[in-house]
């Protein structure tokens, strides 16, 4: 990883923590969405199976412009595509912020996941990059470890928001992290261009990797996990709320998202 002049050389430790810092937004933007659904649903007059919709068009999109994308990602220097693609997200949860409506939402959401999932792959095949195998694995786990983070913190603080304001303030918050977020990789991180050195990478290599049948069952094995967690977990705060009778307010003292 060759820094860019005049910009001083970023440790390994604080480069990840600042790829960190990336994912935990997007994983809390996605997250935050499913306590929010007696909000969106009463404020928005959108049945369970919109929400449901509301839910799922961020992991389609991301799935599916991640796979679109995937051929010709390693043409590129890695900072200047998570630059591109985390700006793309950030406009889309601000988007999330000031939608006015069922459809407004809808398309702000896809739009999130469209740049979310390939800033989230972006951010892995950097750390693949720059730091070396013998340390690798500790650079994913300090990556991944923002997932829990997001679920831990992020959903309570951002039912908290919502409750102080309305449902659009945590998309607003989120946004306004991310905008700092991303005007530090702006400032701090140097080019990372090291796949682009020798022969580059044809769509001969991308359809290599779908023949690979071990491939595939990875990727089977990660959309039955999510299928399975997010068949059930959006609903749990509207049946609380709808069914049992828990008031909006209480659901901080749940550990259901925690």
């Amino acid at each position: 990883m060759t820094p860019a002049p005049n910009r001083p050389p970023l440790s390994e430790r604080s480069l990840l923590l600042l790829l960190a810092a990336v994912q935990f937004t997007h994983i809390m933007d996605f997250m935050i969405m499913m306590p929010l659904g007696p909000q969106l649903m009463r404020e928005l007059a959108i049945s369970p199976r919109q929400f449901g919709a509301l839910i799922s068009t961020f992991a389609i999109t991301a799935g599916a412009v991640g796979l679109a994308v995937a051929p010709f990602a390693d043409r590129f220097d890695r900072r200047k595509l998570l630059l591109v693609c985390y700006a793309g997200f950030t406009l889309g949860t601000l988007a999330c912020g000031l939608a006015t409506g069922y459809g407004s939402l809808m398309v702000a959401r896809a739009l999130c996941g469209a740049f979310g999932g390939v800033s989230g792959a972006t951010i892995m095949a950097i750390v693949a990059d720059v730091v070396p195998p013998e340390r690798r694995a500790r650079g994913m786990g300090i990556i991944m470890t923002a997932f829990s983070a997001a679920a831990a913190l992020g959903v309570p603080l951002g039912l908290k928001i919502a409750q102080w304001w309305k449902w659009e303030g945590p998309f607003l918050v989120i946004a306004a992290v991310a905008a700092v977020v991303w005007t530090c990789l702006l400032r701090v991180l140097p080019p990372v261009t090291r796949h682009l050195v020798g022969e580059p990478r044809s769509i001969r290599d991308f359809l290599g990797l779908l023949r690979d049948g071990n491939a595939w069952k990875g990727l089977a094995l990660m959309m039955v996990m999510v299928f399975g967690h997010f068949t059930i977990i959006p609903y749990l705060s509207p049946f609380l709320v709808g069914n049992t009778g828990l008031l909006e307010k209480n659901l901080l003292g749940t550990s259901i998202y925690s």
